[in-house]
């Protein structure tokens, strides 16, 4: 980030999920020794805000109870899936999601 600030010579703003090193007590004053950066975390679980959420949940319940015999089995299938879903109108989105889950 700093390396980041150096090249733009502006402030910067990243969006962080809450992985456990983005939300450390040492990733904490980093962001607090450097004024011109600010630091904004994504809420818990955000599928509006991610829409790639959308598409995996599609995809993990198309494999429901696959057993792939090899990885290249497995790539294979989920090439053709993402493929597939290049060509449909709109996002998939989780039916395990009601919007004001968010």
């Amino acid at each position: 980030m700093d390396g980041a600030h150096q090249l733009l010579k502006a402030p910067l703003t990243v969006v962080w999920d809450r992985l456990n090193t983005h939300i450390s007590k040492t990733m904490k004053a980093l962001v607090a020794e450097r004024d011109w950066l600010t630091a904004v975390p994504l809420p818990g679980y955000a599928p509006d805000l991610n829409p790639v959420e959308g598409l995996w949940a599609h995809i993990k319940r198309s494999l429901a109870n696959l057993a792939a015999r090899t990885l290249n089995e497995l790539v294979t299938l989920l090439r053709r899936r993402l493929r597939a879903l290049q060509y449909r109108h709109g996002i998939p989105r989780s039916q395990n999601v009601s919007r004001s889950a968010t």
